[in-house]
């Protein structure tokens, strides 16, 4: 009986010391020999989250989509539970809970990723993306396209779980409160509160605006006392493609927070797939990271962005969406232009696109169960083309 019965190896993209380390190992079946055994107990303990040996579970290609097969997912059979609700011990602990109303009552089940999910009505609520076509594109380009994007980033940033305040900046003059989320153009938003707060300057923009460093105290910052709060949303499946583009493709911040630890990849559509399909085996540690977590657990916890004045999408005229959120409170528009470019409404192609990457309805459903409580969020129920 030939040998290549079974194929156990170590994916090589796994590893981020350079070479990297790549075992292989034909096996009969079944073992005869102790020196098999031995060797696949040593493969087993050293690399359990590494040794591929389970065959493709034959519901990950979806039929509707033929010709379009995913790669092996490379991620352990040790599924992991899901990350721990810390949303209301964090606002709690930080005096944010009075803002934010009750969360979407359990059971209650989010739109399908299909299409539309019902009314998304609300006060503040920008208008509801209409299609891949019309999402902000800004950093689905590779390389990054904006000098903001390519700017080094610092490598150490608070914890955006257990200090719900960081990603809130301010501008305590017109008393404007926005809680910005990585990968929602978060370096544009740094940007536009520091050159209203004229804290500009050489260096990272990181948390010069937020409120602990402007000296806001958080009980103060009510709607009560006269605060307006603001957020910008995002298409969950862009966003996880757009943190796919920076953190695994290009390796941004040294490629730390490239998650699951170590699928580095060149940018192939079969590679973020496959990328798609670890997530999902496993999403618990991805979501303890910020580039990678749903919108919802964002400053405290977003809970449907109720106690938000202002509710903006990263799709259609993001530039005449930010100025109407500056009006509000009867703030300069002076800078908008600077940090938000009238020419990405122009809806220009990106080299991450996201219809040629979410070519599999599979795909898209994993990415969706993923961020499903996201889609509670006003105006993303309607924002996943059906791609029928």
């Amino acid at each position: 009986k030939p040998l290549a019965q079974k194929v156990l190896a170590v994916h090589p993209s796994a590893y981020r010391t350079p070479p990297p380390l790549v075992l292989a190992m034909v096996v009969p079946e079944p073992p005869r020999a102790a020196w098999e055994l031995m060797l696949l107990a040593a493969l087993l303990v050293l690399f359990p989250q590494r040794v591929v040996g389970a065959p493709r579970s034959p519901d990950v290609v979806d039929p509707l989509d033929e010709g379009h097969e995913l790669s092996q997912p490379f991620a352990s059979e040790d599924q992991g539970a899901d990350a721990p609700d810390w949303l209301t011990l964090l606002q709690t602990r930080t005096g944010l809970l009075s803002r934010a109303a009750e969360a979407p009552a359990a059971g209650a089940e989010a739109p399908p990723a299909g299409g539309p999910g019902g009314s998304d009505e609300g006060p503040g609520t920008a208008a509801e993306a209409s299609g891949w076509a019309d999402q902000w594109q800004d950093d689905l380009q590779l390389p990054a396209e904006s000098s903001l994007l390519q700017a080094g980033q610092s490598r150490w940033s608070p914890n955006f779980r257990t200090d719900t305040t960081s990603r809130v900046l301010v501008y305590p003059a017109k008393k404007l409160a926005f809680c910005y989320i990585e990968k929602n153009a978060c370096t544009q938003f740094n940007g536009l509160f520091n050159a209203l707060n004229h804290k500009t300057g050489p260096g990272d923009v990181w948390w010069r605006s937020i409120m602990p460093n402007i000296g806001v105290d958080p009980a103060t910052a009510t709607r009560e006392k006269g605060w307006k709060w603001a957020v910008f949303v995002r298409d969950p499946l862009v966003r996880y493609l757009s943190a796919w583009g920076s953190k695994c493709v290009q390796r941004e911040d040294s490629g730390m927070n490239c998650l699951p630890e170590g699928l580095f990849s060149s940018g192939a559509v079969s590679d973020f797939e496959g990328h798609v399909v670890a997530s999902h085996a496993n999403p618990g540690p991805n979501f303890l990271n910020p580039h990678w977590a749903p919108q919802q657990d964002f400053c405290g916890g977003l809970h449907n962005a109720s106690g938000y004045d202002f509710v903006g999408h990263l799709s259609g005229d993001v530039n005449s969406q930010v100025r109407d959120m500056l009006r509000m409170v009867d703030a300069p528009l002076d800078y908008v232009d600077n940090f938000f470019p009238r020419r990405h409404i122009e809806g220009h192609r990106s080299n991450l696109n996201p219809e040629l990457f979410y070519r599999n309805a599979t795909i898209r459903r994993y990415v969706h169960d993923m961020f499903k409580e996201d889609y509670f969020l006003p105006g993303l129920s309607k924002t996943v083309p059906s791609g029928d």
